[in-house]
This record gives structure tokens, C-alpha cells and sequence, in this order.
């Protein structure tokens, strides 16, 4: 994983993986939960493979991010994930639990706290090694009062925005 920009414009690169367990903390929890509330049953499909990469970020206002993309690919075709959050003015990032394994490996963030309150837009972009490959971009937002999400569906090398406003 490698967190290219946080707020406040600094550059922070972290390439060192950690077994999820020492990662610990708030975001983990909220995301494990999150993640067992809003995982859908899949719908059986014909085609082999397919893969999700699922980070969390959690924001200085107590609000967590469960952003995820689910490809429609093997994780092996997989060669960028790519996140762009728009959080609110004045937020911050205080942590991120990335994805484990080979997906996990090809997420970069970008978060820029330009945002209106209570605003959280995300664009996702996957990059892989096959054309045409189906992308289907979650954001969801987890705060005090509640749950709220969002999907949208594009392909590979295409930007899938999503916005959510609890």
C-alpha cells in the first residue's frame, strides 16, 4: 500500500506490510464491522476469478471510510488501485488499514480536504493487466448516528466517482 498525499499537502509512503492484527485500533474494528454489515451476498457468476480490494480510513472527525472496489478479474491481472477521497475542510487523516495480499500491494491514496461538511466523494480507478474488466466502486461511510453508502459500476482505467452525505 503507499499513501502518496495526506491532508495538510505532506507525503508519507508506506510500504512495509503488517500482519491486519498488529494494525489494530478503532478503524479496524468499525471496518470489520462495517465490512460484515455491508458485504452483499454475491449473485453466482460464470466467470473464474475476481477479487476486491477494501481499505479503510478514518478521518479526524470520528467518521470511517470503507472504500472498496470490486473486480471483476483475478488479483494476479490487477496492477493499480487507485483512491481519490474529498473529505471535508478541515479533516484530517488519522489512520488507514489497507487491503491484505497481492491487491492490497497496488493501493494509492489520495485525500484532499476540500470537501463540504458532512461530504465525502470518492473517485476509484483499477488498472489491469486485461482490457474492458468490470469495476464496481463502493464508499461507505460510517459515523456515530449510522451507515450510509453508495456504489457506482464502470470498467478498468476509468475514474468511478461516488458521493455519500450522511
Amino acid at each position: 500500500m503507499i499513501f502518496d498525499r495526506c491532508m495538510g499537502g505532506c507525503r508519507v509512503a508506506l510500504r512495509a506490510r503488517t500482519p491486519r492484527a498488529a494494525r489494530g485500533g478503532v478503524a479496524l474494528g468499525v471496518g470489520l464491522l462495517a465490512g460484515a454489515l455491508l458485504m452483499p451476498a454475491a449473485p453466482a457468476q460464470a466467470s473464474i476469478g475476481g477479487c476486491r480490494s477494501d481499505p479503510v480510513v478514518t478521518l479526524s472527525d470520528g467518521v470511517t471510510l470503507d472504500l472498496s472496489a470490486t473486480i471483476d478479474d483475478d488479483a494476479s491481472d490487477v496492477r493499480e488501485t487507485i483512491y481519490v477521497l474529498h473529505a471535508p475542510v478541515g479533516t484530517r487523516v488519522v489512520g488507514v488499514v489497507g487491503t491484505d495480499g497481492a491487491v492490497g500491494l497496488t493501493e494509492r491514496f489520495y485525500v484532499y480536504a476540500d470537501g463540504a461538511a458532512h461530504t465525502y466523494a470518492t473517485a476509484t480507478m483499477v488498472v489491469t493487466g486485461s482490457p474492458r474488466i468490470g469495476v464496481t466502486a463502493t464508499t461507505a461511510v460510517v459515523t456515530a448516528g449510522g451507515t450510509a453508502l453508495a456504489s457506482a459500476r464502470g470498467q478498468d482505467r476509468q475514474w468511478v466517482p461516488v458521493s455519500v452525505a450522511p
